[in-house]
């Protein structure tokens, strides 16, 4: 087996642990109505227990790109897998409104490492070229592991309970950590002397580098789809069973579409970034053109979803909307490789700082709203426009000097 071969096995080992992620802090969701039942909560409660996470995710997210640059990505992931683990299974155990609270957030602290894991370990070990593709591979774990666990989670509700549910997850969870530690050293490999010129040189952090106007640029626009992340995750599920009046077994698979366009989408822009960045060796060109025209047309369809008489329109929208939201996730994360390679996981873990405060604002907002109009059109404007807000910073602000970026 070539070394490149080891260092696509490691992605391989990545995905799964990102689709057992996703999993744990999307199954919340899915306990919608049994939750607010036995605990007598409206949709604003709920929103504020999706923000919980959020909340944590947010504070954590910059220390927790900071410890992956300084310890690496085996022992911080493995930590973080076993410790979010616990949080999620601890949930089955949880007794009042305030306990979801902590445990939520919680659970957002513990996460915390893991995209600055994934960043890092593509930093280390592939150069330039492969860089975007092998995020796209990895992130497309986030829309695929809420396709498959749509009906997964909505069974498991229906036929076990909620609690059973967190319990399985967890057990999951640390299986995968105890593992991830264990096969790591065995699938990464050092870089050869040519890709060396193209991968990462570690260096002391610049924090001056960190906070240029492309990146700041990037952090906002990753706000945007945070927003859109946190609202179809928490919100999704809830909008089809009070919207059409469905049965949340047939939500679980009507929503396995737009997690899967998603999961097609977001390896498609992937491979696009690094064909344009082969073929131009222009970053503009290459990462934020994708991501300015994908978020437009997300924008554009979610406007869809809000004039949508149909069921059958409606999933048609959300399924383009959350589509082309994934679509340029493996450009937000290059940005970051290209620009400040030898500290992308401290990058990263700015990055999704914003991504944790469209988890903060996203859920609580749209029970908000939705409480207060009866309906999720204003909540999906509002989303709509953030975007826009998210396309312009990209148009305007984000202009990557290709001259800093580390070539071979």
């Amino acid at each position: 087996m070539q070394k490149l071969d080891y260092r696509w096995l490691c992605i391989a080992l990545a995905f799964v642990g990102i689709v057992i992620n996703y999993l744990d802090r999307s199954a919340l969701a899915y306990a919608i109505t049994p939750i607010e039942h036995l605990f007598h909560l409206n949709d604003a409660d709920f929103g504020l227990i999706g923000s919980a996470f959020a909340t944590g995710y947010m504070i954590m997210s910059p220390i927790g790109g900071f410890l992956v640059d300084r310890f690496g990505a085996r022992i911080t992931w493995c930590v973080s897998a076993i410790l979010w683990s616990l949080s999620c299974a601890a949930m089955g155990l949880a007794t009042s409104f305030g306990a979801f609270i902590i445990l939520r957030m919680l659970l957002g602290v513990t996460e915390a490492g893991t995209f600055p894991s994934l960043n890092r370990l593509v930093a280390d070990n592939l150069p330039v070229q492969h860089r975007a593709k092998a995020l796209g591979l990895g992130i497309a774990a986030v829309p695929l592991s809420l396709a498959l666990g749509s009906p997964l989670l909505a069974y498991l509700v229906t036929a076990l309970s909620y609690q059973q549910m967190f319990f399985i997850l967890g057990g999951v969870g640390v299986l995968w950590g105890i593992l991830w530690f264990y096969l790591f050293p065995k699938m990464t490999q050092p870089i050869t002397v040519k890709e060396k010129n193209t991968a990462t040189q570690h260096k002391k952090i610049n924090w001056k580098l960190l906070f240029t106007p492309s990146l700041l640029a990037n952090n906002f626009a990753y706000f945007a789809f945070g927003y859109i992340v946190f609202f179809a995750m928490t919100w999704l599920p809830g909008f089809l069973e009070k919207t059409y009046s469905l049965k949340l077994a047939k939500v679980g698979w009507l929503l396995t579409l737009p997690w899967l366009t998603a999961a097609i989408f977001v390896i498609l822009g992937g491979v696009i970034s690094d064909h344009i960045w082969a073929k131009t060796q222009r970053i503009r060109l290459a990462r934020s053109y994708l991501i300015l025209s994908s978020l437009l047309i997300s924008a554009l369809s979610f406007i869809v979803v809000v004039y949508a008489n149909s069921l059958t329109v409606a999933a048609i929208g959300l399924s383009l909307g959350v589509g082309f939201a994934f679509m340029p996730n493996a450009a937000f994360y290059a940005v970051n490789t290209d620009l400040v390679p030898e500290q992308a996981a401290t990058s990263l873990g700015i990055m999704l700082s914003f991504f944790g405060v469209g988890g903060i604002v996203a859920p609580a907002l749209t029970g908000w709203l939705t409480v207060l109009t009866g309906h999720f059109n204003t909540a999906i404007y509002l989303m709509v426009g953030f975007i826009l807000l998210a396309v312009l910073a990209i148009g305007i602000f984000q202009r990557p000097a290709e001259g800093n970026l580390i070539r071979g």
